[in-house]
C-alpha cells in the first residue's frame, strides 16, 4: 500500500532490483522504497539540498507502536559477513499510516545512509536488545546509485522554495 502511494505522489520513478527510486512531487527528496517478504515495508527519503532525511520502517507484527511516541532503536548493518553497530542507539517516532500499519521514523544526516545502505547486504533494527526487523539490501548497490543520480537532478533544477536558501 505504502509503495503504491508513493508511485502516486512521484513524478520521475524508476525500478532498480526490487527497489522503486522516486522524486516527490515538491521536487526536493528522492525516495528509495522497498515492500518486503515479510508484509512490510522500508524507506529512505533523501533530501539532497540538506543532505539529511528519514528511514521509515513499518511491519505487521508492529501493533503496539503509537503516533508520535519517541523510541530508542539500534540500527546496524552487515558488510563482508560482520555486523556494522556504528550507528549506536537512534532517536524514533512511531508512526501509524492511515491503513494502520505501524513502524518508527528514523532521521538521519550526511552521506553515510547512502553509503551503508550501498555496501551492505542487510539491515537490521534492535529495540530493547531484541531483533525487530531485517531488510535484506539485495542490489541496493545499484538502487543507491539511482538515489545519487536522483538527487543530482534534483540540485541542478535549483530549489523549488525560494525561503530555503
Amino acid at each position: 500500500m505504502f509503495v503504491l502511494a508513493l508511485a502516486l505522489l512521484a513524478q520521475d520513478t524508476e525500478k532498480v532490483e526490487g527497489w522503486t527510486i522516486a522524486s516527490d512531487v515538491r521536487k526536493d527528496e528522492c525516495v528509495l522504497s522497498a515492500r518486503l517478504v515479510s508484509g512490510g515495508d522500508v524507506s529512505f527519503h533523501w533530501r539532497p539540498r540538506k543532505r539529511a532525511g528519514v528511514m521509515l520502517f513499518r511491519a505487521p507484527e508492529f501493533r503496539s507502536i503509537e503516533q508520535g511516541k519517541a523510541y530508542k532503536i539500534d540500527v546496524g548493518f552487515q558488510k563482508g559477513g560482520k555486523l556494522d553497530m556504528g550507528w549506536g542507539k537512534k532517536s524514533a517516532t512511531g508512526n501509524v499510516s492511515p491503513d494502520g500499519t505501524r513502524g518508527f521514523l528514523i532521521g538521519f544526516s550526511g552521506d553515510e545512509i547512502l553509503d551503508d545502505l550501498a555496501a551492505s547486504t542487510k539491515l537490521g533494527f534492535w529495540y530493547k536488545d531484541k531483533l525487530v526487523g531485517a531488510v535484506p539490501l539485495n542490489g541496493s548497490g545499484k538502487a543507491v546509485a539511482a538515489v545519487r543520480r536522483c538527487g543530482a537532478a534534483l540540485l541542478k533544477q535549483g530549489s523549488p522554495d525560494p525561503f530555503e536558501e
